[in-house]
């Protein structure tokens, strides 16, 4: 679950990072990263007295199509670190939650990789 936890923080931060970047991609960034948050507080009320990662920023360059490339290159490491998660889970109840998470994450790259609006 810390890899898990771990790939949250640092996916959360490549979208934080491509927001400033390019701050009109934020109303297709939020939802994302709303969804993340939200995961990575359920995983980590899970374990309250784990430690919880800070990622260093990326950089991301200021054109759309670079900062939705290096969100679409993390959400699709969030998703494989997610997928192996749920393949050693610890418990059922923990699976579950994974395979949410990573159905969510699959959702929103496959959103972000098309252009579909929100």
């Amino acid at each position: 679950m810390a890899t898990v936890v771990g790939s949250l923080v640092r996916a959360l931060a490549v979208l934080d990072a491509a927001s400033a970047a390019v701050p009109a991609l934020g109303p297709r960034l939020d939802p994302v990263a709303t969804a993340h948050a939200a995961h990575l507080d359920v995983l980590v009320g899970a374990v309250p007295e784990a430690d919880v990662p800070i990622a260093d920023p990326p950089r991301i360059a200021a054109r759309p199509e670079a900062a939705l490339a290096a969100v679409g290159r993390s959400e699709q490491r969030l998703l494989r670190e997610v997928r192996a998660g749920c393949l050693g889970a610890a418990s059922g109840d923990l699976a579950r939650v994974l395979a949410s998470v990573a159905a969510s994450t699959s959702q929103h790259a496959a959103s972000l990789a098309t252009g579909a609006p929100r």
